[in-house]
């Protein structure tokens, strides 16, 4: 009987300390633990700790704008800017290490900064003051909620989206990352939000490869001339620090393809397409880490152009620059099988043995369709290896090349006509 009161008296006593705690939550206190970074502790209630709050408040400002936790944690790891030393009440000392992914989700989601407590799913203003605006809270959650979203929608596969959270349209719209699978092939693509969610029938669906392609090989020219980005970063290159920027500089412009993804992934903080252009929004903080130079004063960022259009070949839509040639290089299948047809087709009638007509009976054709396929057998040398390396004309497939009239007889015609901005060449 006397353990049985004692555990009722445990349990009344439990309940009435829940209930104080809830009580004293609900009225904006603090009641007690170790306080987010950029507080301490005062009496039931915290005060802001300036030198911890401002770098808070460089997270949340450079998750904006890189849109990335893992880019704002190599960032930060660059910079060397790492969690300080602090003290708990007991006077341990803890800290001084760098910002681990983790530990930024827990900042980024901490609600204690915009001035909040929340206490069993219970959201109470607190007594203490905020350290980040609700604005800039806000936009912080959705993105953070608009990234996780889209992770959960490429399923938890290696080959995440270099550019995901930061791809928009002209009207700033924003393209989520998605992915299309075709048996054992998987494709993936940005594509407008409206269109992914069914609210819009209308958007732009981009291939992920070419688009990535693009912006990485927009940095590596970027990188390519370092005086003129310090320029138009506004960065103070000076006679001492030239030869070592330059040398990084080159390093990204020239290295391993891992390099220029890697910078792009720091470096751009919004990729915007328009009709014939691509706009990259680039951190001047960024480069500035890259290249090891202090950070530009006056310019957050700075915007440069890439000059691709996003253009219809085949079936598929393709990035294409403003010479006609793809961002990268894919041979359309149809067009290679097409080729080997006319080749099979002219070595059966060089032989003699039949006609057109019988040949397209034979194969189910019109005698029509033959002979337009049958011109493929003679084009250009230069044209047949750009079809099988991919480096055709954007646009150009197998309705182009049969069409009446579409290849000239003149090999130097062909090369005009079917490759990027080549001009003439010699027959």
């Amino acid at each position: 009987m006397l353990l049985s009161f004692a555990q009722f008296e445990r349990e009344v006593t439990a309940e009435r300390i829940r209930d104080k705690i809830a009580a004293s939550k609900a009225r904006g206190m603090w009641m007690g633990g170790t306080p987010p970074l950029g507080y301490a502790p005062d009496g039931r209630s915290l005060q802001i700790v300036e030198e911890h709050a401002a770098i808070i408040r460089h997270i949340y400002a450079r998750y904006l704008a890189l849109g990335s936790v893992r880019s704002l944690s190599e960032e930060l790891e660059r910079t060397n800017v790492g969690a300080p030393v602090r003290t708990t009440l007991g006077g341990k000392a803890f800290g001084g290490v760098r910002f681990s992914r983790g530990n930024l989700y827990s900042i980024l989601r901490c609600a204690t900064y915009v001035g909040e407590i929340h206490h069993q799913g219970r959201v109470h203003a607190g007594l203490h003051a905020l350290i980040i605006p609700r604005d800039v809270w806000e936009a912080v959650q959705a993105k953070l909620t608009d990234n996780r979203q889209g992770e959960q929608r490429r399923g938890g596969r290696a080959a995440a989206s270099l550019l995901a959270g930061r791809v928009v349209d002209a009207r700033g719209q924003p393209l989520v990352a998605t992915h299309a699978a075709r048996g054992k092939a998987r494709y993936r693509y940005y594509v407008s939000r409206d269109l992914q969610t069914g609210s819009s029938d209308t958007g732009l669906r981009v291939p992920a490869t070419e688009l990535e392609a693009a912006v990485t090989r927009r940095i590596a020219e970027l990188f390519a001339d370092p005086v003129e980005l310090a320029a138009a970063a506004q960065l103070e290159l000076t006679p001492d620090s030239f030869a070592a920027a330059a040398a990084r500089a080159d390093a990204i412009a020239t290295g391993a393809p891992a390099i220029p993804k890697d910078a792009a992934r720091s470096i751009v903080t919004s990729v915007q397409i328009h009709d014939g252009r691509i706009d990259l929004v680039c951190s001047t903080a960024a480069i500035a880490a890259a290249l090891q130079l202090p950070a530009a004063t006056t310019a957050e960022t700075i915007t440069i152009r890439s000059e691709v259009r996003l253009t219809r070949s085949g079936r598929v839509m393709r990035l294409v620059h403003a010479s006609g040639s793809g961002v990268t290089a894919t041979a359309n299948g149809s067009l290679v099988r097409l080729i080997l047809r006319a080749r099979r087709w002219w070595s059966i009638l060089k032989a003699g043995e039949i006609d057109v007509s019988t040949l397209a009976a034979r194969e189910n054709v019109q005698a029509g369709y033959v002979t337009r396929v049958l011109r493929l057998a003679f084009l250009a040398p230069a044209v047949a290896e750009a079809v099988l390396a991919g480096n055709i004309r954007a646009g150009v497939d197998g309705a182009t090349l049969t069409a009446t009239g579409a290849v000239p007889a003149l090999w130097a015609e062909q090369v005009a006509a079917l490759l990027p901005n080549v001009g003439t060449a010699p027959a």
